[in-house]
């Protein structure tokens, strides 16, 4: 792997920082905060409940926005990462992302509808997890700047990960965005199926060797973690 770059959302700003030497840091701060918090929501109005009713559609619970506020977070990651300098991805790269899908287990019954009124609760939703609006503007630009693979990876702390990816709306992005012809993959980093493990030797950590995802290991030349 050739480089390591971390993208990190803090409510309303964006810092990016390039590893290892975290030298530079370009923060940019919305001056449209309602934009990009209350145009986020979890459809809680739709569940598993809908298949017990006559002439209702089955759906599942997953997160919407608006057309806008996509086009606007993006503009915003652009400018850090533009800002910042040093974007790391050239033609030809395999590139993965690494965004953050795991809560608390509280939070988690409020959020999935449990508790309607937190549910809905647009900085509840935000201060846990990786904006998708944000990642979806990451593969954009690796697509732009000719990556040959572009690949968002994520494991759980229970349960599935695509499950978690899917009620926060990464599905149905990775969909809007095949049909402009920018096609990513998602991966669940928990399932040796998809995502086969090799053992990497550690320096200095507690363990002598880690299991680590192999697209990880060797596979990737850039690695854009995305955390929350």
């Amino acid at each position: 792997m050739r480089k390591v770059v971390f993208v990190v959302v803090a409510a309303m700003v964006m810092a990016f920082m390039a590893a290892p030497a975290f030298a530079t840091v370009a923060i940019v701060k919305a001056d449209n905060i309602d934009l990009c918090l209350k145009t986020y929501k979890m459809n809680t109005d739709r569940t598993f409940m809908q298949g017990c009713t006559p002439g209702k559609k089955l759906d599942v619970i997953c997160a919407e926005w608006t057309e806008e506020s996509e086009k606007y977070i993006g503009k915003l990651t652009r400018e850090a990462i533009e800002l910042a300098g040093d974007w790391p991805v050239s033609r030809g790269d395999v590139v993965a992302i690494k965004p953050n899908s795991v809560i608390s287990f509280t939070d988690f019954w409020k959020m999935w509808g449990y508790s309607p009124a937190l549910s809905k609760d647009p900085l509840k939703l935000q201060c846990q997890t990786t904006d998708p609006r944000i990642v979806r503007e990451i593969c954009i630009m690796a697509h732009e700047s000719g990556a040959r693979r572009i690949v968002i990876g994520e494991a759980s702390n229970a349960g599935h990960a695509l499950a978690g990816l899917q009620g926060y709306g990464y599905m149905h992005m990775i969909e809007d965005l095949g049909s402009k012809g920018i096609h990513v993959e998602i991966i669940d980093f928990d399932d040796p199926g998809t995502s086969p493990h090799v053992w990497v030797k550690s320096r200095g950590l507690c363990n002598d060797e880690y299991a680590i995802p192999r697209l990880i290991a060797y596979e990737a030349d850039v690695l854009i973690n995305v955390p929350q």
